[in-house]
């Protein structure tokens, strides 16, 4: 069996209105709880607070949770994206090679995908930049292209370049 971990998480949220906030906190706290191998001992939502020359709130919540084994810990982490976590015990971590293995892997995973998000991002802002330039000539025919040509083919490049 895997040893038991306890750590403190910080989970910060931005939006609005602030009873959303306080919602989607407690909706993150809930489903992290559920999860297998993860045990929450106590939590605090702080109040929502407006956030200075912005329409919008921000609040963060203090969860302390007791994990199964830093394989779990690992995927909690990467599943809800805490802004902070102090492991609080134990004082020292055994890690097998399997074990550090995996949760390698997984945020190898998590960065591809976050790459391929970004490179599909990427190419269809440049597509849809280039139907607004062809847009634009035919209904404005003299007026000069959003985006110049050569901005879209160096990010193309640029994308090119990163993929290999």
């Amino acid at each position: 069996m895997a040893e038991k971990i306890q750590a403190v998480m910080i989970f910060e949220i931005l939006g609005k209105p602030p009873e959303y906030i306080n919602e989607t906190l407690s909706g993150i706290i809930e489903k992290m709880g559920g999860e297998k191998g993860v045990s929450i001992t106590s939590k605090k939502i702080h109040e929502p607070k407006p956030v200075e020359n912005s329409e919008v709130f921000t609040s963060f919540a203090e969860v302390e949770a007791e994990v199964e084994g830093l394989q779990r810990l690992m995927t909690i982490l990467f599943a809800y994206m805490p802004a902070h976590i102090e492991i609080l015990a134990p004082s020292e971590l055994r890690l097998k090679n399997f074990d550090f293995c995996a949760s390698c892997n997984d945020i190898l995973a998590k960065l591809h995908n976050y790459d391929g998000v970004a490179k599909t991002m990427l190419y269809e802002r440049n597509n849809l930049l280039n139907q607004l330039n062809q847009l634009k000539q035919i209904v404005h025919p003299h007026v000069e292209a959003i985006i110049p040509e050569e901005k879209i083919s160096k990010s193309k490049k640029s994308t090119k370049k990163k993929k290999r």
